[in-house]
């Protein structure tokens, strides 16, 4: 059926001719207010469309049916008995309608019957048009992705999923009519789903709970509650650390990260150095934007960074979250083109810190519902999330399941972990900060160890890299990580206590050859020193410098002794208290394997530091 359109820029006076429907109209706009204690029912607005079939009318009722997300109904009566009086905001409700239950096609051709609609009178319009063109290109291009519904799915609302690989367990959050926001779980076994179970305190409390993050390594949780009594705002994110076999109380993160606005819906990196979350605060783009803040300590957050507008636009994002490879980010948005309401997107991160522009993960994970918080599997098998696909009339959030296309793969993700150990003691040592880093120099990322000395990195492939471990009470250490990935994984690494004499060869230090020169290479290395001795004030070394048996004793003590100071003077330039150091030469006298071949000759080639 095709439908001609004729639009005047102008507002409609709704005033009827016919006494009949100015009193229906009074009915329609009585129940209309009493919606908000009774709830809406459709029912009650139905039988009055029989009683008065009036073009102006039709739009009363077609608007009251766009505003409560009957949108096939109000599309039937906005087009019903079509008046070249509409206005520009009733062709806005029409196009939104279509949007939001698929109808492109129609939406296309309203569009193409009405060319000469002026777009500035309306500024939503320029919007609508470019999701209508994309959805309709989307349709045509769609993924090949079987998307289902997860079976113990209820009338009620379940989103926030979280699937922990590991006990093969899917977390979510709930909200009933009954009830708060609350965690519940169900499990899988031999591809069966358990029935819903809710979880105990102190997840689960008499106050609002949602949005479950837990750490790789499953140590630290993370999650927003609402209108605590130690609250900033209406909701706040919170933090609980799982010590032995139980978690500890909740406490709020405070006021580097929460303020008096709303934050919520937190998702914490894999290394454990970066927390995403979604927040009004004030000092973003739209109403509610994702933020993101880095870790400073082990309970000490940065304040919040805007991600931008890669990312941001001024309508809403939410559900941030970040896959295991620490720079590939899904979130849902309002603001950027897509299929209808919130679609799913994604954006990474890339090599000078930036998000890079953000892709539309497409049909069918997004449809002309609202899809949001998806999470993806680190060996990418597998994807979650919630929508609210499944019925207009009644948009309840269900739980949907999909095996995770190649397409949409972005990093291949590797594991290394392990556990610091006292050397003397063979205790564990929780709280060392471990870094990792290219050959270059540039960071990986950052963690620390856990109560049980634990710590685990997750992030995408890389050929080679140089571990660092920094403990108050123990000596400077640094090595190369072998990137087998067998034998990257669950590694003890022993550390030895700060005793006078005690030393260590820092292995990533080059000169130019026969030269005192420090090779620029050589940088972070003494910079990760420098900031060891300046995170540990009391701490004194001496810098050694070494050679080969190669020349005479005299040239080698001198040469030694200026490649020694060579380090001492960039360890000052690098901010480290002069009284912190000292340096010598000992030029061949000290060989830590003979000098018969190149390859020893190289061992003996070294600079140390020794512990005063």
């Amino acid at each position: 059926m095709k439908h001609i359109f004729f639009i005047f820029l102008f507002s409609v006076s709704l005033i009827f001719s016919q006494k009949n429907c100015e009193k229906i109209l009074e009915k329609v706009f009585k129940i209309n207010n009493e919606v908000k204690n009774t709830g809406f029912d459709i029912n009650k607005f139905k039988k009055f469309e029989k009683l008065c079939d009036d073009s102006e009318f039709n739009i009363v009722l077609a608007d009251i049916y766009f505003e409560h997300k009957f949108y096939e109904d109000a599309i039937n009566l906005y087009l019903k008995k079509w008046s070249s009086m509409y206005a520009i905001d009733v062709i806005e409700n029409l196009l939104k309608s279509c949007l939001f239950t698929g109808n492109y096609d129609l939406a296309n051709e309203i569009i193409l019957e009405n060319q000469h609609i002026n777009i500035s009178l309306n500024p939503n319009f320029k919007d609508i048009f470019k999701k209508i063109d994309f959805s309709i290109i989307q349709l045509s291009d769609s993924l090949e992705i079987d998307i289902k519904k997860l079976p113990f799915c209820t009338k009620s609302d379940e989103y926030f999923p979280f699937f922990s690989s590991k006990k093969n367990k899917l977390i979510y959050t709930l909200k009933t009519d009954e009830e708060d926001e609350n965690f519940y779980f169900s499990e899988l076994n031999n591809n069966q789903w358990s029935s819903p179970k809710k979880m105990d305190y102190p997840t689960n409390t008499l106050y609002n709970e949602g949005a479950y993050s837990i750490s790789e390594d499953g140590k630290e949780l993370y999650f927003a509650s609402c209108n605590r009594l130690d609250g900033f705002g209406g909701c706040d994110i919170y933090f609980s650390e799982l010590i032995d076999t139980v978690w500890s109380e909740p406490i709020n993160l405070g006021s580097s990260v929460n303020s008096k606005y709303w934050e919520s819906q937190p998702s914490i990196s894999s290394n454990k150095d970066l927390l995403f979350f979604s927040s009004n605060r004030q000092g973003g783009i739209g109403n509610r934007d994702i933020w993101v803040c880095k870790r400073l300590g082990r309970y000490e957050w940065s304040d919040p960074f805007n991600l931008g507008d890669k990312v941001n636009t001024e309508q809403d994002e939410i559900t941030p979250i970040i896959f295991s490879d620490s720079k590939t980010l899904y979130f849902s948005s309002k603001g950027h083109i897509g299929l209808g309401g919130f679609d799913i997107f994604v954006s990474t991160i890339d090599e000078k810190g930036y998000f890079s522009d953000t892709k539309n993960l497409g049909y069918p994970i997004n449809t002309w519902n609202n899809e949001s918080s998806l999470i993806v599997s680190k060996d990418y098998s597998y994807g979650f999330f919630s929508s609210d696909r499944a019925d207009f009339k009644n948009p309840n959030l269900d739980l949907y399941f999909f095996e995770f296309p190649d397409v949409l793969k972005t990093n291949s993700v590797i594991e290394i972990s392990g556990t610091i150990i006292d050397k003397i003691s063979y205790n564990v040592l929780p709280n060392c900060k471990i870094s990792l880093f290219d050959l270059s120099g540039k960071i990986i990322g950052n963690t620390f160890s856990q109560m049980d000395g634990s710590f685990l990195f997750n992030f995408f492939e890389i050929d080679s890299l140089l571990i660092n471990i920094d403990s108050k009470d123990h000596i400077y250490f640094t090595d190369k990580v072998c990137m087998n990935y067998m034998s990257n994984k669950n590694n003890k690494y022993y550390l030895d206590r700060k005793l006078k004499g005690k030393k260590v060869i820092l292995k990533n230090i080059l000169y130019e050859v026969d030269d005192f020169s420090l090779n620029p290479s050589s940088y972070f290395e003494i910079r990760r020193l420098a900031n060891h001795l300046k995170r540990n004030k009391k701490t004194k070394i001496k810098i050694a410098g070494h050679t080969d048996n190669t020349g005479s004793e005299e040239y080698n003590l001198e040469l030694s002794k200026k490649r020694a100071k060579s380090v001492y003077n960039k360890l000052i330039e690098f901010g480290v208290n002069k009284e912190q150091l000292s340096y010598d030469g000992l030029g061949y006298s000290q060989p830590i394997a003979d000098n018969l071949t190149e390859k020893n000759r190289a061992k003996n080639r070294r600079t140390e530091i020794i512990y005063d």
